[in-house]
């Protein structure tokens, strides 16, 4: 009888190993979900368009095309930080693409592929601080407001919301 009571805690120990073998998927899988919920990027900056040299598929240059660059960052104050040191991210980023040729499709696309991966670090350094969660590039000038382009144009940086449309603390700033 003595041994009763000792296998019921055995029993017991192996049914709470069982429990936690259970649930640490789950709890893993919602962690992962909270992280990412928390992470996701809040604030998008826009820099002003920046002009590279394209050349045709056979190689001959056609001059110079515009792309514009967005950034993600998680919140108002690293967004506010990158527009503060928007002279000195475009100042890095102009001295890349100054080396760089890209080639323009007959259909007039320009083929920018993986250069969004070749300027994050060059940002990074820029900024002195690692905190992008993405960088985007795109062909072409992206549209904003005429008084964010007036800001655009001074500060070489502007907050956008997600949709396009500029962030309302952008609107009434001058």
């Amino acid at each position: 009888m003595a041994d009763r009571p000792r296998q019921n805690r055995t029993m017991k120990k192996d049914e709470i190993r069982l429990w936690h073998l259970a649930l640490a998927p789950v709890l893993t899988f919602w962690l992962s979900v909270a992280v990412a919920v928390s992470v996701r990027a809040e604030e998008t900056v826009q820099l002003s368009s920046f002009l590279v040299h394209a050349q045709n598929e056979d190689g001959t240059k056609t001059g110079t095309q515009p792309i514009t660059l967005m950034i993600d960052v998680q919140d108002k104050k690293r967004a506010d930080y990158v527009c503060a040191m928007a002279p000195r991210v475009r100042d890095a980023i102009v001295r890349h693409l100054s080396t760089q040729h890209f080639i323009l499709t007959k259909n007039g696309t320009l083929l920018i592929d993986g250069i969004d991966a070749r300027l994050r670090p060059i940002i990074v350094e820029a900024l002195q601080w690692d905190m992008l969660d993405a960088v985007h590039v795109f062909h072409g000038s992206r549209k904003v407001s005429s008084k964010l382009a007036v800001r655009l144009n001074q500060t070489g940086c502007v907050r956008i919301a997600d949709d396009g449309r500029p962030k309302a603390a952008d609107k009434s700033e001058h």
